[in-house]
């Protein structure tokens, strides 16, 4: 069986070092929220409670827009698929 992992050629890891992540500045946020609402699928930027937005560049150009945030406390699909009771689900909330 071959081996899955394969290691860049050295074409490939020049490119690799030059590509940089770098956290958003607050200039650069327009743009952030402008390319993530143009090309993610639900056509929406919005990040809610605490977040992280990202961009990874090459040789200065945008690549690709990188967004974490926290989980939302409560989705009505989640909820229900866990099996949880109502009062299972507020002492859940309630242990943070």
């Amino acid at each position: 069986m071959a081996n899955p992992f394969r290691m860049p050629d050295a074409d490939e890891q020049t490119i690799l070092n030059e590509l940089e992540v770098l956290p958003i500045s607050s200039e650069e946020q327009p743009r952030w929220e402008q390319e993530v609402s143009k090309h993610h699928y639900l056509k929406n930027a919005t990040l809610v409670e605490e977040h992280l937005r990202y961009k990874v560049t090459f040789r200065g150009q945008w690549l690709a827009c990188l967004g974490w945030s926290a989980p939302a406390r409560h989705i009505k699909a989640h909820d229900q698929w866990g099996g949880w009771s109502a009062a299972q689900m507020v002492c859940r909330r309630e242990e943070k």
